[in-house]
């Protein structure tokens, strides 16, 4: 480019340099002939002359200077709405709204069910004779009874498994060839009550206790001495025997709100003082009722944790609602009230911009200027003003459920629910009775004893015309004799029936009136029949009248 611009220039100059020279001798040679000659008139004015040859191309302009801002263009119209962005990353999360009101009290639940009977029985006898028994545990030989499996026959003692009110019954008969029986009901190595005979003769002799057992006591029946005390006998009669039942099991609700609400409502047991427990007879079944409460209470409540934060981690709400079946809806509580304002959140994403706006009019073409010098980049203009805010967006799609937020504080306790209605006793199943000789039966047939007037017969299954009681309720029984030989001489042998097989025996052999009792404990089904009658028609001297010496009992103790 310096080069054409100095050819260029470089014409210019000799062109203006001849001009300049031609008309200085123009002016030279008017000037002469103008002294000598006469001007002549003018001639007609040529034509044109042919156009000339282009001159060579003018040099680039000087650069104009920056022109002012234009003036703001109107704003142009509304673009269409862009499609829905991407979902902004996660806010922080709010604070805590307030706790909400108490839900309304739900529907009220159905009656439960009556908890099953705890039961514990036994019987045992000696169908061999004992003699001279040792001051020790007596070691019945045979198991009539034994529900539960409570009693050891290979240590003669009941151990209590089930804490609660027991009865115990001991029958003895002392042997016909002197000496005395004195045989004690024995508790943990304590004697409880005892029974004592020293008549000539054989003699039975009958004692009872009601006692209070907690887990691990033990029962037994033992001679007083080994000296002078355990003149024993007995045989396929059966005329010992050893007898115990549970009465009354306390409810394990009772116990755990007398210990845990009274007496130590923050001891749980740790691992080695459970075993110490278990080992020990001594410890109050209350405090091991309460502990196994709390620990099954408490590894509930840790595994139900569990499970609901598993649950509620890997809740998807659109699989949730794909794969369950949703339970009936509750009745909805009040509205709680509104939460805390949370905070700001990010600027929403920068919008797209408008469309470009329409073409003005075009302007009349002017002449071609000479192509100047290319210029320089402007400065920067101003920014214009801020255009008016777009309307919102459509909503987006609904994202996943975030993770479980931290455990929120513990509501106000509900307002107490309606009372319930009063629930129904549960229907216990009943079938006992007594009855007696209010005549004199005297020298009694060997067959069952038709007792003469009945005390009591619930549910009727006593017949006072066959004297035999017919069971009606399978289940476990108790049956108890008393008898009373007359005075005239002669001896009373007893036995409880069973379907045609004597049970136990009592023997009454002294002199004068003597009255003698036993006890048994049988497990029934339906049909079975129990009654009494003498051993034979030589042992069966028996007297009562209206005093009612002579009596039959028998009650359901636990039904099946």
């Amino acid at each position: 480019m310096n080069l054409g611009f100095n050819m260029f220039f470089t014409i210019v100059t000799i062109q203006i340099s001849i001009i300049f020279v031609m008309k200085a001798a123009g002016q030279t040679t008017t000037e002469a002939c103008n002294s000598c000659c006469t001007s002549g008139i003018p001639g007609i004015p040529g034509q044109h002359g042919n156009p000339g040859a282009s001159g060579p191309q003018g040099m680039n302009g000087v650069k104009g200077e920056q022109g002012m801002n234009g003036v703001k263009g109107d704003q142009g119209m509304k673009g269409e709405q862009g499609l829905i962005g991407e979902h902004g990353l996660k806010g922080e999360q709010g604070t805590q709204g307030l706790i909400g009101l108490p839900g309304v009290n739900g529907v009220k639940g159905e009656k439960g069910e009556q908890a099953s009977q705890q039961k514990s029985a036994f019987s045992v006898v000696f169908t061999l004779n004992p003699g001279r028994h040792a001051a020790s545990p007596m070691m019945y030989d045979t198991i009539i009874t034994n529900v539960g499996n409570d009693y050891n026959l290979d240590t003669g003692k009941f151990v209590c498994t089930i804490p609660g009110v027991y009865v115990f019954q001991v029958t003895s008969l002392k042997s016909s060839g002197g000496g005395e029986v004195l045989t004690n009901i024995m508790k943990n190595g304590s004697f409880q009550v005892s029974t004592l005979v020293s008549d000539t003769g054989y003699h039975s002799a009958s004692t009872m206790v009601v006692l209070d057992l907690v887990s691990g006591d033990q029962v037994w029946t033992q001679p007083y001495d080994a000296i002078s005390y355990n003149y024993y006998f007995s045989n396929s009669d059966r005329y010992c025997s050893f007898s115990g039942f549970l009465l009354y099991a306390p409810t394990i609700a009772l116990h755990v709100g007398i210990y845990c609400a009274v007496i130590n409502p923050y001891n749980l047991l740790s691992s080695s003082q459970l075993n110490s427990f278990m080992s020990s007879s001594y410890i109050k079944t209350y405090k091991w009722y309460c502990n196994a409460f709390y620990i099954q209470f408490y590894m509930f409540f840790t595994i139900a944790t569990i499970q609901i934060s598993i649950i509620y981690a890997q809740t998807d709400t659109a699989a949730c609602n794909s794969c369950c079946t949703a339970g009936v809806p509750g009745i909805p509580g009040n509205h709680g009230n509104p939460g805390v304002s949370g905070p700001q959140g990010m600027n929403g994403v920068k919008g797209e911009q408008g469309m470009k706006g329409e073409h003005g009019m075009n302007g009349e073409q002017g002449i071609n200027g000479e192509q100047g010098l290319k210029g320089e980049k402007g400065m920067k203009g101003e920014q214009g003003m801020k255009g008016d805010k777009g309307s919102n967006g459509l909503d987006g799609i609904p994202g996943k459920l975030g993770p479980t937020g931290p455990q929120g504080l513990i509501g106000l306790p509900g307002t107490n629910g309606v009372k319930g209605e009063k629930g129904e006793q549960a229907s216990q199943q009943k079938s006992a009775f007594s009855v007696v000789f209010t005549s004199n039966p005297g020298r009694h047939a060997a067959s069952p004893m038709k007792y003469n007037t009945i005390i009591t017969n619930v549910g009727n299954d006593y017949n006072l015309d066959t004297g035999k009681f017919v069971c009606a309720i399978p289940g476990v029984y108790v049956f108890q004799v008393s008898t009373t030989k007359s005075s005239g001489g002669g001896e009373v042998l007893t036995r409880i029936m069973k379907n045609g097989s004597f049970q136990v025996s009592t023997w009454a052999s002294a002199i004068g009136y003597d009255s003698v009792s036993t006890m048994v404990v049988l497990d029934l089904v339906s049909g079975d029949q129990v009654w009494t009658q003498p051993g034979s028609t030589s042992v069966n001297y028996y007297y009562s009248n209206s005093n009612r010496y002579c009596s039959f009992s028998g009650f359901l103790l636990y039904a099946e």
